[in-house]
């Protein structure tokens, strides 16, 4: 056993900080990493280190870190900040991480958690309404300009470019949904490897929901980039088509579907201009105002379903959390 597995099992935080580099630090040692050692201690401050000197929460010794968390029953912050840092949900060994997670409620909240980065994430996959012409070494695939300027800059796209030439199209599409959603699924471990050529500074503030939300919740606020206007009955909205595209399946439709170049739709919900705009907003955020008025609350009640939202999206979750709090 190594020094610094030593001090993760003694739970020695102070000389794990000392000992920690982010070389090697997705090393296994027979077969686990140093995030598994530290899942299965349950130290909170131990695991938090760790994933920010970039442990990966995916890399499998047929079960990942992840799994050995929600195994050995890790505190509900401690499986938030798993998936702040992009642990993947899905991975199977027989199992996925979350099947050994028996509370029902605390279970559908964190697929709730990660569903914001999966829907981005489809929107690479099915490889649809791309402006981004990406060359690898076996194929060319599509991204989205404005996704790449909002979570690593302008700057930095023809250095991507440039870099995305050198690699596989799945190395590529690994790194890029770190980019799209947050999510580090990089079992080869060429995601910083990429970052670190294009130039990318704190690669791991990329990771997780809360670092997408932070950003998509900065493009909401970019009237000059949005690309697409909802005439209400009270006023005209404006937004991004892509985050319209991969949040609602009703105007991924729209957009793939119905041939109409103008760049505007009326909305026929009947709902209030206020309503659809707090929509909008929650699109780019996953949050509602706490002080939403009476009746923006009571014409939300149908909008998960009218704009065919996913089957994970928190909002029919935060207005039932809001209707608990009015009682």
């Amino acid at each position: 056993m190594s020094e610094i597995q030593k001090a993760i099992e003694t739970h020695d935080i102070e000389k794990v900080r000392k000992l920690v580099s982010s070389s090697g630090i997705n090393k296994p040692n027979d077969g686990n990493t140093l995030l598994h050692f530290a899942s299965k201690g349950k130290n909170h401050e131990i695991i938090l280190l760790l994933l920010k000197n970039e442990a990966n929460p995916n890399i499998q010794n047929g079960n990942t870190p992840f799994h050995f968390a929600c195994f050995w029953k890790c505190s509900e912050h401690i499986i938030y900040d798993f998936l702040s840092f992009g642990a993947d949900i899905e991975i199977k060994n027989n199992k996925t991480p979350l099947d050994f997670i028996f509370d029902l409620k605390l279970k559908e909240e964190f697929k709730n958690f990660s569903s914001f980065g999966d829907e981005m994430i489809q929107l690479l996959e099915r490889q649809e309404s791309g402006d981004l012409k990406i060359i690898t070494k076996d194929k060319t695939i599509f991204g989205h300009k404005i996704i790449f300027e909002t979570r690593i800059g302008k700057q930095l796209i023809d250095q991507s470019l440039k870099i995305f030439e050198q690699y596989n199209s799945q190395e590529v599409i690994y790194f890029l949904k770190i980019i799209y959603g947050g999510r580090n699924q990089d079992i080869f471990t060429k995601n910083k490897e990429i970052a670190d050529k294009i130039g990318i500074k704190n690669f791991t503030n990329l990771f997780g929901k809360n670092s997408i939300i932070q950003d998509y919740s900065k493009l909401y606020l970019d009237e000059n980039s949005k690309d697409f206007t909802i005439i209400t009955k009270d006023y005209n909205i404006k937004a991004h088509k892509i985050i319209l595209m991969a949040r609602s399946d009703l105007f991924r439709g729209m957009f793939l579907y119905v041939k109409d170049d103008s760049n505007q739709v009326h909305d026929y919900s009947q709902k209030s201009g206020k309503s659809i705009e707090t929509l909008i907003k929650f699109l780019y955020s996953d949050h509602l105002d706490s002080n939403l008025d009476k009746s923006v609350y009571q014409e939300l009640q149908d909008a998960h379903d009218f704009y065919q939202l996913s089957q994970f999206s928190l909002l029919p979750k935060l207005l039932l959390e809001m209707k608990s709090k009015k009682k």
